[in-house]
């Protein structure tokens, strides 16, 4: 049995015939396989059906798929593409929260995956993938954690629900790679800090008398500062933020 770097794992008899092949994962470069251990279910194929144990496939791409020989026989790509059993970060984690109450932390990175785990249970509870879109910075709103907000390399901010990851508002007022976001206490207002030196606020009440809701808008940016920012909080009244940089 071989796995190979186009993805494709291929089973091969004693005479190095190729008896069945796995061509449809769709998972990235092969680089391991693991088969159950039952050594009965090698059995001679009948037929011309593979018998062989259920087996994962690990990828490059930081995904476990489960495979079993009868997908060989299935007449649909969807079909022959296995069970996502486990998908990983495949490139450089830069985002990490926990949420303020439950045993939860969200990750993101620059493989454009947004997790939410239960450390607890030590389990995925859900993924999100943004396309074109490299995570870089985290923040629960505090309290309750109802909001998730998450800040990417091209400036680009989203407000998400903090329980099913729900887009709720996207900004694209920063100009560099957003590198800190934080909430006031309230949850009212959201700073965020990009490379580009300057501090962005946005606030949620806005009425929008379409919806009949209150939303949140975007109130301004400023740069007050000659380095890259390396720390962004609010003060204990809220009124006030504070964002440090390297040099001060």
């Amino acid at each position: 049995v071989t796995g190979g770097a186009d993805g494709h794992v291929r089973f091969f008899d004693k005479e190095f015939r190729v008896v069945a092949w796995f061509e449809d994962l769709d998972a990235g470069p092969v680089s391991s396989i693991s088969f159950a251990h039952q050594p009965k279910a090698f059995a001679p194929a009948e037929h011309g059906k593979l018998a062989c144990p259920d087996f994962v496939v690990a990828t490059e791409n930081s995904l476990v798929v489960g495979c079993h020989a009868a997908m060989f026989d299935e007449l649909t790509a969807e079909a022959r593409r296995g069970t996502l059993l486990v998908q990983g970060q495949d490139a450089a984690v830069h985002g990490l929260a926990a949420h303020p109450r439950l045993p939860r932390f969200a990750c993101a990175g620059h493989s454009g995956l947004l997790q939410l785990w239960d450390y607890s249970e030590k389990r995925m509870l859900l993924l999100r993938m943004f396309d074109k879109l490299l995570g870089q910075t985290l923040a629960f709103s505090p309290g309750d954690g109802k909001l998730l907000a998450i800040g990417f390399t091209n400036g680009t901010i989203k407000i998400l629900d903090g329980t099913t990851l729900q887009e709720g508002v996207t900004f694209r007022e920063c100009t560099g790679c957003v590198t800190h976001l934080a909430f006031s206490s309230d949850g009212v207002f959201l700073a965020a800090a990009d490379t580009d030196r300057a501090v962005a606020l946005f606030r949620f009440g806005a009425f929008n008398e379409e919806s009949g809701t209150a939303e949140w808008e975007y109130l301004g940016k400023y740069r007050a500062h000659h380095s890259l920012i390396s720390d962004l909080i609010f003060s204990s009244n809220d009124e006030e933020e504070s964002a440090g940089t390297h040099s001060d």
